[in-house]
């Protein structure tokens, strides 16, 4: 890799360093942006020689800037490294970086390896990449930041050390687009801060994260306009002519001799303006939201006796964008009321109201966080069908005339696990229950994380370009007959992970594939294209196995055809549009002999 001989650029001063800027008066102590190693280059090296380091011969290819020069070992023309003749400025902290690596739990990538420093000379990695462009759009050239300004907080913070001076052309972008120096950059050490204090900024002749956010606001300076930063400073005329936005106001906080950095780092108890400019620096460059697509389809079937479509389903989203948080957030549900019950419809209806329209938590942030929320949305699903299910009435508790208090049949039946202790009318006693079970299977899907909440034999299936179809649910199902559903009141069928969330069950075996866990995992994240599908049971078992009047498979010589090669057939005939494959499912259930209610929810991210 060849990095071309770049000019010196006019720099202003910083924090601690002795040049004057606009406005500002001269400070003392540490290295200037624009003091470069003078005293290192020139030193008579030219390509074609050899200069020996630690005994080691190295013939020069490229002369650099700062003194160093690009070669490779004399007996070894393989191996390439950068080097100089002249000792390493502050050699013990970059030896304690070195030494430092593993302990932090951090390589350190973007400074290059020290092979060798010695009062001979230093050898260094020959970093590989290409220079860092200049006119840039803003958030490009944060992105190509962010990891310059991550090494500067660690040697804040771990090495209690100022980064006083990088220059544009010391950066290169790597192949796998990561920000790296070809050199290391010049160091100030400071003490560390005894005392923390809202506006604090430390004494105009000592080193701090201060100087560091001068140096990064300097460079982005550069990165975005395609000039060297102006040596007088930029004033707010200056500041004010940046058509840029979102520029001028870093340029302000971090060059412009703003405290706005330091009142943010107070405020929030963050003494680090490091830190506070990361965060700036993520609401300038954070990400266009996600985009999705839904589709629906229901039907009540053929059914004669089915007065009612029992199925329910629901979606709710909202977008939300502001500066502390931004967000595309859906839940989509479908639920199948138990045919079996009375009030089946009911059940459905209250599950997905409960589930579609409960209280948003203010702290979503990680997906523990909303795996959490989902499986309580699925319980406030069941708590939902459980008053649902519950009317008022006139009547009294009974109890023994031997003082011996017993629970009552309309207490068990509100609170199975509950006995009735008081002697007076009260108010579970002045109410009957309506008989309505259902199945649930939610959805909820943040941005791009997608959690579950799930009970019954309704399905939720993921078709994904990369990893195909795939069954994310698990039946519910025993002897033919559902195992558990939202409103049953029975106390064996409330077992602690009565609903089932991504990570709560193995996966079962058959149409489907893993991800390669024992466990389906807690959240999933949805990769552009990727479609997500909810049926009920009307939907999927319309291609089950049917038994004949003798309990044998009824053999009427068709081939058998699975529902999941039935979903993938509609979705690629579809193109995976989710309107298109909700109509087509609906569609070619009526075409069976299927006669169940059968319900259709698609949700696809599109951007």
């Amino acid at each position: 890799m060849g990095l071309p001989m770049a000019p010196d650029l006019r720099r202003g001063s910083q924090p601690g360093g002795n040049q004057t800027v606009s406005g500002r008066g001269k400070t003392g102590g540490s290295v200037g942006m624009n003091q470069r190693n003078t005293n290192n280059e020139g030193a008579g090296l030219r390509p074609g020689e050899t200069c020996t380091i630690n005994g080691v011969g190295y013939v020069i290819d490229t002369c650099l800037t700062r003194g160093y020069c690009r070669g490779h070992r004399n007996d070894d023309p393989a191996l390439t490294f950068v080097f100089r003749n002249t000792p390493l400025e502050n050699r013990d902290i970059w030896q304690a970086v070195d030494q430092d690596r593993s302990a932090y739990g951090s390589r350190h990538p973007v400074f290059p390896e020290l092979a060798y420093a010695g009062d001979d000379g230093i050898v260094l990695e020959d970093v590989a990449g290409n220079p860092v462009p200049t006119g840039l759009p803003l958030p490009r050239a944060i992105r190509i930041l962010e990891e310059v300004r991550r090494e500067m907080r660690f040697m804040a913070a771990a090495m209690h050390v100022a980064v006083t001076d990088i220059r544009p052309d010391d950066l290169v972008l790597t192949e796998k687009g990561h920000t790296r120096l070809w050199c290391f950059p010049a160091l100030s050490p400071f003490e560390p801060p005894t005392e923390t204090r809202r506006g604090h900024v430390p004494a105009a002749d000592q080193a701090s994260e201060r100087n560091c956010v001068f140096v990064w606001g300097a460079l982005l300076y550069t990165l975005v306009t395609g000039a060297p930063f102006p040596s007088e400073g930029l004033d707010y005329k200056a500041l004010a002519s940046l058509q840029v936005p979102g520029l001028p106001q870093l340029l302000k906080a971090t060059v412009g001799g703003s405290n706005s950095l330091t009142q943010w780092a107070g405020f929030r108890n963050r003494p680090s303006e490091l830190l506070a400019l990361g965060k700036a620096c993520q609401a300038m460059v954070r990400p266009a939201l996600p985009r999705y697509r839904i589709g629906t389809a229901t039907t009540i079937g053929r059914n004669l006796d089915r007065l009612y479509n029992e199925d329910a389903y629901g979606i709710v989203q909202g977008l939300i964008e502001c500066h502390e948080a931004s967000g595309h957030l859906i839940r989509a549900c479908v639920a199948d009321g138990c045919g079996g019950d009375s009030h089946g419809e009911m059940a459905s209806h209250a599950a997905v109201h409960a589930f579609c329209h409960g209280p948003v938590p203010q702290s979503l942030k990680n997906p523990a966080e909303q795996a959490q929320w989902t499986r309580s949305l699925g319980w406030a699903a069941h708590d939902a069908v459980m008053g649902h299910m519950v009317e008022r009435r006139d009547g009294f508790c009974r109890f023994t005339s031997d003082g011996v208090m017993h629970p009552h049949d309309c207490c068990m039946m509100v609170a199975p696990d509950r006995v009735c202790t008081i002697t007076e009318p009260h108010d579970c006693c002045m109410r009957t229950t309506r008989h309505g079970t259902t199945t649930l299977t939610g959805i909820v899907v943040l941005d791009d994380r997608l959690t579950m909440a799930h009970v019954g034999d309704s399905r939720a299936y993921l078709h994904s370009q990369i990893r195909g179809l795939e069954l994310l649910s698990v039946d519910h199902t025993e002897g033919g007959g559902l195992e558990r559903a939202l409103g049953d009141t029975r106390t064996e069928l409330l077992p602690s992970d009565y609903v089932d969330t991504l990570a709560s069950r193995p996966w079962p075996e058959g149409e489907h594939r893993s991800l390669g866990e024992p466990h389906s995992p807690s959240w999933l994240r949805l990769s552009i294209g990727d479609l997500v599908v909810l049926v009920s049971d009307g939907v999927w078992g319309a291609w089950r196995p049917r038994l004949g009047i003798w309990g044998l498979l009824d053999n009427d010589d068709t081939p058998e055809v699975r529902f999941p090669d039935v979903l993938a057939g509609v979705i690629a005939d579809a193109d995976s549009a989710p309107q298109a494959v909700a109509d087509t499912l609906i569609e070619r259930v009526l075409e069976t002999r299927a006669d169940d209610n059968a319900t259709v929810v698609a949700v696809q991210r599109t951007a």
